[in-house]
């Protein structure tokens, strides 16, 4: 239903990649609240003459489903109700789903838990565990991961394993868990029905049991994070929805759909909430490398760490540019350009050590930069790009381009460089173009350049590469060695 965070996560993630109103999808959702509604055999008639009552003269180009509810739903009545409509299927917990359908007509992905990653995470940051308490319920996602679950207890004989379901009513499990020894933690798999048919959302659980419990709480799902759990091994919802759609623009571009596997790695991250971690003593530095922290207090050093080490780099650049100028005065006897030439280094390193201590917000800092650079150092336009890990994309920013700026944006945020930023980091040195109109075809600037040379840069520190500077210039400006 709407308003269930996994499903609502999933629905944007198709959304995101789909883009209806950009390309002219007619995007139906029909919502089965079988998670707030028992999912029985009258519920299942109902739905079936409901949608055989709207879409009876219909024909879908294709139909994606989510959750297991609405697979078994379609495995039965598909014939019935959309002969011929390939099915793109998501967030089931069955492993036998790739063996319960016809791959004519079925393919998708599973929605795989990183179960036994959790677990073994969460007794070496409590390694003193004697106990695991795991909430799940009876509904069929909560049955599939407690059959999973079960699998996993072989590797764990020295832990005893319990389990609180849907005999239980909240208010027993609220009490239950309150009660429990210091050598427990709790494993929250899925809860939406107690034994009184009461239905409870995600956050509703997990913040009752959060707050009734003083022992730290773990899980499987992002969406879950923000109310309680410490973490773990986290699926999301959104991404999940991602990769679905891509599976069904391929159908959509017609490719056949059974030449399209159905997927069954886990898409999963270590995610973690800092108050839980906080709450529990768990440092930071315990957690396994790359891992996400939500809901950590802002630093503006760590937060903007590679800007400033990024702006150090480029402030250290300019200081050698300095010494070579004075070398070059006094080789060249060509005082007055010289020292013109030196007080706009002079100016433009002063003005970005003001910016770096006044400007806090790090977008608005490598603006300025750029604008800095065509302002005192009499450049014709500059960009500059902030890399994370493997080259990924963080920010960017540019003065006098304006909007021809904007396909170069989008090209780096979809993890390209052109050619003189691929050159750069290959040779981790200077990369001059002389004629990027001609040389540099991929290149969205490339024609803003007509007439001027083109200079990139890496800007680095201590052998690490945080992003690229690029800059254009006449040549007689960009051949000159002290300037290079």
């Amino acid at each position: 239903h709407k308003g269930f965070v996994q499903t609502d996560n999933i629905v944007k993630g198709i959304e995101s990649v789909l883009e209806p109103e950009k390309n002219s999808i007619d995007l139906i959702i029909e919502y089965m609240d079988s998670k707030a509604i028992e999912f029985g055999t009258q519920y299942k008639e109902k739905l079936y003459d409901l949608y055989n009552y709207k879409y009876c003269n219909r024909k879908f180009d294709l139909i994606i489903s989510s959750d297991d509810n609405a697979f078994d739903f379609l495995r039965e009545y598909h014939d019935d109700l959309f002969p011929d409509t390939p099915i793109v299927f998501c967030g089931v917990n069955n492993f036998d789903a790739p063996n319960l359908i016809d791959h004519n007509v079925f393919t998708g992905i599973l929605e795989v838990q990183s179960i036994r990653e959790t677990i073994d995470l969460a007794l070496v940051l409590h390694p003193k565990t004697g106990k695991i308490v795991f909430i799940v319920d009876d509904t069929p996602t909560g049955l599939y991961f407690w059959n999973m679950a079960q699998k996993l207890f072989k590797y764990y004989e020295d832990i005893q394993m319990i389990h609180f379901d849907s005999s239980l009513s909240m208010a027993q499990i609220e009490n239950k868990v309150s009660k429990l020894s210091d050598d427990t933690i709790l494993y929250f798999g899925t809860f939406h029905r107690d034994k009184d048919g009461i239905y409870y959302s995600f956050d509703e659980t997990i913040s009752r049991l959060s707050k009734a419990s003083a022992q730290p709480m773990y899980g499987n799902s992002v969406q879950v994070l923000p109310y309680g759990i410490v973490g773990g091994k986290l699926f999301g919802g959104f991404y999940h929805g991602q990769i679905t759609a891509e599976l069904a623009q391929r159908i959509l571009k017609e490719e056949k759909v059974q030449d399209i596997p159905v997927l069954t790695e886990p898409q999963t991250q270590y995610m973690f909430n800092y108050e839980q971690m906080q709450r529990f003593g768990i440092n930071t530095s315990n957690l396994p490398e790359g891992s996400i922290i939500i809901n950590k207090p802002f630093s503006f050093y760590e937060e903007n760490k590679i800007l400033i080490w990024s702006v150090i780099a480029f402030v250290a650049l300019q200081m050698l540019i300095i010494i070579s100028l004075i070398i070059n005065i006094t080789k060249r006897k060509q005082a007055e350009t010289q020292i013109k030439h030196l007080n706009l280094v002079l100016r433009a390193i002063r003005n970005v050590n003001q910016l770096i201590v006044k400007e806090k917000n790090s977008e608005v800092l490598i603006k300025k930069v750029c604008e800095i650079l065509i302002a005192d150092r009499g450049y014709n336009n500059a960009w500059l790009v902030l890399l994370g890990k493997q080259r990924k994309y963080i920010n960017s920013a540019e003065a006098g381009l304006g909007k021809n700026f904007i396909p170069m944006k989008k090209m780096l945020e979809e993890g390209k460089l052109t050619i003189c930023g691929n050159d750069t980091i290959e040779k981790n040195d200077l990369v001059i173009i002389k004629d990027p109109k001609k040389e540099c075809v991929d290149c969205p600037l490339s024609a803003n350049y007509s007439g001027r040379f083109g200079c990139t840069i890496c800007i680095k520190h201590d052998d690490n590469i945080y992003g690229l500077l690029s800059v254009s210039a006449s040549g007689h400006y960009i051949n000159d060695k002290e300037e290079q």
